[in-house]
This record gives C-alpha cells, sequence and structure tokens, in this order.
C-alpha cells in the first residue's frame, strides 16, 4: 500500500487570495476595467519600481495603459492602481484583502473619480447605484425568470474569494481615507527615457 506522502487525513491546500482572483470567472466579469489578468510571475509591464527595491507584483492591466499592481508580494502589502494617462496613483487598499473588496464592491471606481474628488462620497455612491440599479453589465442570468441581481453577485464573488461583500459607502470612505494618507510603501518611481526616477503622484479628492 503506497504511503501517502502529505500525511494520512491532510487537508488540500487552500489557494491564496491572489490565486483565487485568477481563477475565479466571476471575477473577470464583473472587474470589467481589468482587460488582462497578469498570471503568477509575469513581469511588470512599466518602468515602475518602489523605493525600497522590494518588487511589484503585477495583478492586472486596462486597455488604457493603466496598471494594478500589488506593492511588494505577500498579500499584507497595499495594493495600487497606476494611471497611465494621467501619471497619477490611486491607493485601492492597505493590503490585498482591502483592495478586492473596494473592487468588487465597487466595479465602477474609475468612473466615479469625477464626484469623488469634487463632490464627495455621497454623490459617487448615488451615481454608483444608479447605474447598478439600471443592470449587473455582463452578468450571465442564472434561469430565464430569475436574472441575477448586483447585490446577490457581490455576495457571490465575495463568498468565493474570501472577502467581505462591503456597503458601498463604507467602501468609498475607507478609499477617501487611505487616499488623503497613503501608507507606507505605496510611493511609486517612474524612470524616464534619460534614466532619471520620478516621484508619481498620489491621487487625493480636492474637498479634504
Amino acid at each position: 500500500m503506497e504511503s501517502d506522502p502529505a500525511g494520512s487525513g491532510a487537508e488540500p491546500r487552500r489557494p491564496g487570495l491572489l490565486e483565487r482572483l485568477r481563477g475565479s470567472e466571476l471575477a473577470r466579469t464583473v472587474l470589467y476595467d481589468i482587460d488582462h489578468f497578469a498570471e503568477e510571475g509575469e513581469p511588470v509591464d512599466w518602468p515602475l519600481s518602489l523605493p525600497s527595491g522590494a518588487p511589484l507584483t503585477w495583478i492586472g492591466s486596462a486597455s488604457t495603459g493603466s496598471a494594478y499592481l500589488l506593492c511588494g508580494t505577500g498579500e499584507h502589502d497595499p495594493v495600487v492602481y497606476y494611471e497611465g494617462d494621467g501619471g497619477y496613483v490611486q491607493v485601492l487598499g492597505r493590503d490585498l484583502t482591502e483592495a478586492l473588496e473596494l473592487l468588487i464592491g465597487v466595479p465602477d471606481l474609475l468612473d466615479l473619480e469625477i464626484p469623488l474628488r469634487s463632490r464627495g462620497v455621497e454623490e459617487a455612491a448615488a451615481q454608483h447605484e444608479r447605474s447598478r440599479n439600471r443592470s449587473a453589465p455582463n452578468i450571465p442570468d442564472d434561469s430565464a425568470d430569475h436574472p441575477r441581481d448586483w447585490n446577490e453577485v457581490h455576495a457571490l464573488l465575495a463568498a468565493e474569494l474570501g472577502v467581505r461583500a462591503l456597503p458601498v459607502r463604507e467602501l468609498l470612505q475607507r478609499f477617501i481615507a487611505t487616499s488623503v494618507a497613503p501608507p507606507d510603501g505605496t510611493t511609486l518611481l517612474w524612470e524616464d527615457m534619460s534614466g532619471e526616477f520620478l516621484t508619481v503622484e498620489h491621487w487625493a479628492p480636492e474637498w479634504c
């Protein structure tokens, strides 16, 4: 009889959060702003770096030349969004869990940048709800007479990833708090054509 190298009764390894994200078809549908989900080990395709010399982990990117980046290699490292056109960085979370809670709860976050910058959380949340109530875009119905509700989709994806399905206002307030006071380790450097390293500006709302 062959021995069990993992030990009798050993539980199977649970994939990490980033691995679960990469393997989720529902996440690829909900997070429609991410056109490309990077594979494990795929090199960052931008001349960006951290002042500490720690590596950046590429999570995904958009067709606009923007990138979603983990500032390090671990799930407890902060996550940022680099806006390629505007040349700024937004802090999505103090760790990967916070970032994914924000992204799956407010997948239209990029569309809310103007109201968030100039008018605040309440206006941005109201715009999100108006858009959300029209439909859950690109989410397949689970049956002909039971179209998927956005709240249902949000809860399903949160459970699949193993994060919380938080209310949109709570998520946006937390996003603003980390934008006003960016956590350590979220400064990005851009290397220009001459080899000079320039600090990328952090995004922050005008009303704070």
